[in-house]
């Protein structure tokens, strides 16, 4: 195992293909079974589009959750990671599933800028959708907790920072260390380059006091998940944020999201304490 690619999931988690099946047969049955509204566009692109779904018997008022799915910048989309959205609306807040576009055609810096419109799509929209736009929380896994980090993170290149309304963040088995992405089987599906790498590593970002994040990762995961979150702790930290790690018994790389559509586990007990902590 240790002359495997780190981050070659499939090679590490024996029921890869059945659990990414499993994905997808819960999410079918939570659109079919919750109020929801698909498809809805936050921006003119094709996958600039967002999933909204409500609680049972909804009303005004409501947190709004965000979430950003993962696939390594250049698989999957948000109708995979609609079961998310059953813990999230059973809490009694309003589910946002967001999609993006896929690297090696679109860019890194493009999709960090759609899941910062697509957050700020909800904040323009959230009170029509019956939310309240001052509780307004987010949670990515893999690629996605790298692309939620930016909605409140400031890229090493950027002036100014985001304003996208979001208050507090769960990311889940992150890559916040580009680097060494180049070096990996993803190389050649992405071509991320130097800039890239060094310009969206959330380690070397420009943090600020304002950032409150949950950081978590499977205890079975491999090691540069592991490393990555302790040093964007680090980095947070050291900036004066607000951080909290956590490493989970018995889950990897697939199933800790899988954990967090799943009432009662530790994952969504993190995802609770991110919707509905005291603001």
């Amino acid at each position: 195992m240790s002359d495997l690619d780190p981050y070659m999931i499939r090679a590490h988690v024996p029921d890869f293909a059945d659990i990414a099946e499993q994905y997808a047969q819960d999410s079918e049955h939570v659109r079919d079974i919750h109020d929801c509204e698909l498809d809805i566009a936050y921006g003119e692109g094709e996958r600039e589009e967002l999933d909204v779904f409500w609680p049972q018997g909804h009303s005004s008022g409501l947190p709004i959750h965000i979430f950003v799915h993962g696939g390594y910048w250049r698989a999957n989309a948000k109708d995979d990671y609609s079961f998310v959205a059953n813990t999230i609306v059973e809490s009694g807040a309003i589910a946002i599933i967001i999609d993006y576009d896929l690297m090696p055609d679109t860019r890194m810096e493009v999709l960090i800028d759609q899941v910062r419109n697509a957050a700020k799509w909800v904040r323009q929209n959230g009170e029509k959708l019956g939310g309240d736009t001052s509780q307004v929380t987010a949670s990515g896994h893999s690629a996605g907790a790298h692309l939620a980090s930016y909605l409140q993170l400031q890229g090493v290149d950027e002036v100014d920072e985001p304003d996208t309304g979001v208050s507090r963040l769960l990311l889940l088995s992150g890559i916040y260390d580009l680097q060494p992405i180049r070096n990996s089987f993803l190389q050649e599906e992405i071509s991320l380059t130097e800039e890239e790498a060094t310009s969206w590593s959330p380690i070397t970002c420009d943090a600020s006091a304002d950032i409150n994040i949950e950081l978590a990762v499977g205890a079975l995961e491999t090691a540069p998940f592991h490393n990555d979150m302790k040093q964007f702790a680090k980095t947070i930290s050291g900036a004066g944020g607000q951080v909290s790690s956590a490493t989970l018994a018995e889950e990897d790389h697939m199933t800790i999201v899988r954990s967090l559509g799943e009432s009662g586990t530790e994952c969504s007990q993190l995802l609770m304490k991110c919707i509905h902590e005291e603001y």
